[in-house]
């Protein structure tokens, strides 16, 4: 079964669950709302999730799932008490040949979500809206964010603040890594053209990216970036407007470009900047630093970055 409690493999995601939906605030000390131990998401066994709130207090889940063999999409809904709604396995959003891995999910804000993932038969990112229900809406199969030659995976995703959603993934149109994003209204049109909008096409390798929608229309980005070399890996940073086009420089905006490699960033806001933090060996070790931007890019702390635990 995939329970909750696989998820302490991936910290940040247990922890987001645990607090937004298991523990009560309701007292001074929290209480565990859906029974005490392991909670099942689905009676199959299931790998990969991805999670994002229903905005109930419930969860949506996206995961990968092996029940002919080979990996499929699968999605599940559980409410505010801690209720599967979409059957005790969930909805298989993807079932074709070969395997489909990796996926991303935003809210659609009316009950139902955006599902996307990689395609391992073409090497394409395709995605699926489900209603309320779970119902698809973009028929069987989805339908392919890209139509740009060359490889696409490792989705993320994002709401874009009006009902539709926006993803970014690694993309290999121009042989190194690069990093493109799509935006898709509810009815599935591509609204950033057929081959999506660069967020950064730059020399070495962009990936590791992390994105959050700025509730414009647009979205933040930050990824770790090997332009300097496999030897002094930094942190950029972007922030797309509602038309796809980057609001910062070319390129990006340097949140790090410290000796030593800087890898794994996170990203958030709160009141109007953006957060990030990630893992720097500056001093040979590994160590957390983070940074707040302003909205146009520019860094509020220290060059580089400030340390949060050596």
């Amino acid at each position: 079964m995939l329970f909750l409690k696989i998820l302490q493999k991936k910290p940040a995601l247990f922890c987001f669950l645990l607090v937004a939906n298991a523990v009560s605030s309701s007292s001074l000390f929290a209480q565990i709302q859906w029974g005490a131990g392991q909670f099942g998401v689905s009676t199959a066994s299931s790998i990969n999730p991805a999670a994002v709130p229903d905005g109930q207090g419930g969860q949506f889940l996206a995961y990968v799932h092996n029940p002919a063999g080979d990996l499929d999409i699968y999605a599940q809904h559980i409410d505010g008490s801690g209720t599967v709604q979409w059957g005790s396995s969930g909805i298989a959003v993807n079932a074709d040949v070969f395997d489909q891995k990796n996926p991303a999910l935003a809210a659609d804000g009316t009950g139902g979500i955006y599902v996307a993932w990689t395609d391992a038969g073409t090497n394409k990112i395709m995605a699926q809206h489900l209603n309320a229900s779970g119902t698809k809406q973009w028929g069987v199969s989805g339908i392919q964010v890209c139509t740009a030659t060359g490889d696409q995976s490792l989705v993320q995703a994002a709401s874009d603040g009006f009902g539709g959603v926006i993803w970014i993934w690694q993309d290999k149109r121009n042989t190194h890594v690069d990093l493109y994003a799509q935006c898709m209204n509810s009815a599935g049109n591509l609204l950033w053209g057929g081959q999506g909008k660069p967020v950064v096409s730059w020399a070495g390798n962009q990936t590791a990216h992390q994105v959050l929608g700025d509730g414009k229309g647009g979205i933040y980005a930050v990824w770790q970036d090997t332009r300097n070399g496999n030897t002094d890996i930094n942190i950029y940073a972007q922030k797309l407007n509602a038309n796809g086009d980057p609001a910062w420089s070319a390129g990006g905006a340097p949140v790090v470009t410290n000796t030593g490699n800087q890898q794994a960033p996170s990203l958030d806001t709160l009141s109007g900047r953006i957060f990030v933090a990630w893992h720097d060996n500056r001093a040979g070790n590994t160590d957390i630093y983070a940074q707040a931007l302003k909205t146009d890019g520019t860094a509020l702390w220290t060059a580089n970055g400030v340390p949060v635990s050596t």
